[in-house]
């Protein structure tokens, strides 16, 4: 047993918004994690340009993207990493001028022949914000994995993106600001005409239903 972000909070720090979320509305989350790079979302109401300052010393300017927001003073914001090595430590800030968040840190996965153990945490059907879920992600601090993967219906009742805030973003927040975080549809999420905020919150591989 062992916090799966111990390690990282311990090398890198939590990550908490320095402006008590005035400015940020969606905290950062990994997407895409894999031996040599990563995509690293937000959504924030910063009028400047926002970059991720990594602890390589290198600075990485966020690309806005259209997106089902919920304000039309919100941007979704992605700043693409490559260049990492593999199995790596990686202490991340992000900055608009001024630090936005305190640093906090995630970790490349392995070579694919590396023999060493990874471990990974595996759900779905999430919920909709009531008790169960929350103990179920408390009790996700109390064991060590590598990443997380969605098997599909992650906001309920109905894929809208003010579940996706609620009941996805604010829910495991405190996890996916440190691993790699990745998610199949479900039939919930087409309940939303296309499923179109699980398609644009995500940063997707090419094939929204399923992929491996």
């Amino acid at each position: 047993p062992g916090s799966p972000i111990a390690a990282l909070r311990a090398q890198c720090g939590d990550g908490a918004s320095l402006d008590g979320g005035a400015t940020i509305k969606r905290e950062p989350y990994l997407q895409q994690l894999s031996t040599t790079g990563t995509l690293l979302g937000w959504v924030t109401t910063d009028p400047g340009e926002e970059h991720l300052s990594l602890s390589t010393g290198a600075s990485v300017v966020a690309a806005d993207e259209p997106g089902n927001l919920r304000s039309a003073g919100e941007k979704q914001k992605w700043a693409t990493v490559d260049g990492l090595s593999e199995n790596t430590t990686y202490c991340y800030t992000l900055m608009a001028g001024a630090a936005m968040t305190a640093p906090t840190g995630f970790k490349t996965p392995p070579s694919p022949d590396s023999t060493e153990t990874i471990r990974f945490l595996a759900f779905g059907d999430s919920g909709g914000g009531g008790s169960d879920q929350l103990a179920l992600r408390d009790q996700m601090f109390e064991f060590p994995f590598d990443f997380m993967i969605h098997t599909g219906d992650i906001a309920y009742e109905d894929g809208t993106l003010g579940q996706f805030e609620a009941n996805v973003f604010t829910v495991y927040k405190e996890l996916f600001k440190n691993l790699g975080f990745y998610p199949a549809s479900g039939n919930h999420e087409y309940n939303t005409p296309g499923a179109a905020p699980f398609k644009q919150v995500f940063a997707l591989p090419g094939n929204e239903e399923w992929y491996s």
